[in-house]
């Protein structure tokens, strides 16, 4: 395990949060950054991108074929293919746009608060249980990432 203070620090501070997939993989390997949520955050700093274990083929298919329509990209990995059940990426909070404001950003939804995202990058995958909410990792979690993480995102 890493014993770089820097990481530990960082993952005590940062917050996770659940995302499914194939949108989690839009966020950190394409070109989504409006994460829409029913509720706002007052929170701004660095978040874990959780990619949530993968629930049925057909909402996942729909998904893709969304992005595809958002994108134009043709590859996007398949069902069987792609990460879940662990953090995929890390990004940072700097904004979040009101409910029912009109911004002029495809992935934002009307009826949602849009959380900007920035400095998204992909991490290596750590398994990892998610939860519902915008949540801190506690002490094992902090550990159980760090041994994947050489230097701060």
């Amino acid at each position: 395990m890493p014993s770089n203070k820097k990481v530990l620090d960082w993952l005590r501070d940062v917050r996770l949060l659940t995302v499914r997939q194939p949108w989690a993989w839009a966020i950190v390997h394409s070109t989504k950054r409006i994460e829409n949520r029913s509720w706002s955050t007052p929170y701004r700093g660095p978040l874990l991108i959780h990619a949530g274990k993968l629930r049925s083929r057909r909402e996942y298919d729909d998904s893709v074929d969304y992005l595809r329509k958002r994108i134009g990209r043709a590859w996007i990995p398949a069902f069987d293919e792609i990460e879940s059940g662990g953090i995929v990426g890390c990004a940072e909070i700097v904004d979040v746009l009101p409910n029912g404001s009109r911004p002029k950003n495809k992935w934002a939804q009307a009826g949602a608060f849009g959380w900007h995202l920035a400095r998204v990058r992909s991490l290596p995958f750590v398994k990892l249980t998610g939860r519902l909410g915008l949540v801190g990792l506690n002490a094992a979690e902090v550990r159980g990432v760090a041994k994947y993480l050489s230097k701060v995102p």
